[in-house]
């Protein structure tokens, strides 16, 4: 019986990642305007070359051509994606997505490793004082409290936080892990 629970899980997980991606993929060609043309343009502009020229260099920096079939252009997608090459950053042709990822990964799991501690902690020691003090009106406010912080929506919160301890306090630096 365990072993199908594992089994259920694994696949839900792979079905997950494989639908997410071909979501990624779709939208990405679903969405309007195009990037590669505007950067074309910039660097024509930019350059004082022609356009075709320009559209040649940018098709070259981010191994990707809008006019290549679709099912080439997802053969491409998830072969690089299966050997971990997510191309280059959009903002810096030579930096590398994953590098990025890299960089930037530390700070991530030590913010939410921060949050699942602090959430685990307020959330037992509120939970025993509710057991602790049943039907009283601690255990009342404790109740209206959890029920109206999860009718905030997740998204909301962290720009709440960002707000109060780092634009009205200044305790935390508005962007990156130092100010």
């Amino acid at each position: 019986m365990k072993s199908r629970y594992y089994i259920n899980k694994v696949g839900m997980a792979i079905l997950t990642i494989a639908l997410c991606s071909i979501l990624t993929f779709v939208l990405f060609r679903l969405m309007p305007g195009d990037i590669f043309t505007a950067k074309a343009r910039d660097m024509a502009v930019e350059r004082g070359i022609p356009l075709e020229e320009a559209r040649k260099l940018v098709v070259s920096r981010y191994n990707y051509d809008p006019k290549e079939p679709i099912p080439s252009q997802m053969k491409r997608y998830y072969g690089a994606l299966l050997r971990g090459d997510m191309g280059n950053s959009m903002s810096n042709y030579t930096v590398k997505v994953t590098s990025i990822i890299g960089y930037y990964m530390p700070w991530t799991l030590f913010l939410v490793s921060i949050a699942l501690i602090l959430s685990y902690l307020l959330g037992t020691w509120l939970g025993s004082i509710m057991a602790w003090k049943r039907k009283s009106v601690v255990s009342a406010l404790i109740a209206a409290y959890t029920t109206i912080v999860n009718a905030i929506p997740p998204a909301l919160v962290p720009t709440l936080v960002l707000a109060i301890f780092a634009f009205g306090l200044r305790w935390f630096p508005i962007q990156g892990a130092y100010s």
